[in-house]
């Protein structure tokens, strides 16, 4: 499964997962850009 960038729509090249306020973060490493969800919830792609 790829997974894609929301903000900049580049393919994730790395994803660095970790917890904020209760909620899942995911880094693109590519360009930064982040996006959270609720634990035990998929990333919305």
């Amino acid at each position: 499964m790829k997974l894609y960038c929301l903000l900049r729509g580049c393919q994730w090249r790395s994803l660095l997962v970790c917890e904020v306020a209760g909620l899942h973060c995911q880094c693109c490493e590519r360009c930064g850009a982040l996006r959270y969800s609720q634990p035990g919830q998929p990333f919305n792609v």
